[in-house]
């Protein structure tokens, strides 16, 4: 669901597009709502969310038969560190000239 609906047009041209569409949300949107929807409930493939979503609202939407995986993203890590070189690249033989 979405609240503009330039972008309700065009997921809806994309999700029209698509063998299979899947929900994904987290555990936060489970109990919002917007005003349009862009893909009808019976036209879930699927959905993907994470550990914190509502146990009972994923029960009855696997009861219904639509295929809910949840999944843990565990902590979360810090990217690696890896400083830039922002030296520009010198070419010694153009050094010398």
């Amino acid at each position: 669901m979405d609240l503009n609906p330039d972008e309700v047009r065009i997921k809806q041209e994309m999700a029209d597009s698509c063998e299979q569409v899947y929900g994904i949300l987290d555990g936060t949107k489970w109990h919002r709502s917007a005003l349009l929807a862009f893909v009808q409930v019976e036209d879930l493939a699927g959905i993907v969310t994470d550990s914190s979503a509502p146990a009972a609202e994923v029960a009855e939407w696997r009861e219904a038969g639509v295929d809910v995986v949840t999944v843990d993203p565990g902590p979360p890590e810090a990217p690696p560190f890896r400083p830039r070189d922002l030296r520009r690249a010198v070419r010694n033989d153009v050094l010398g000239s």
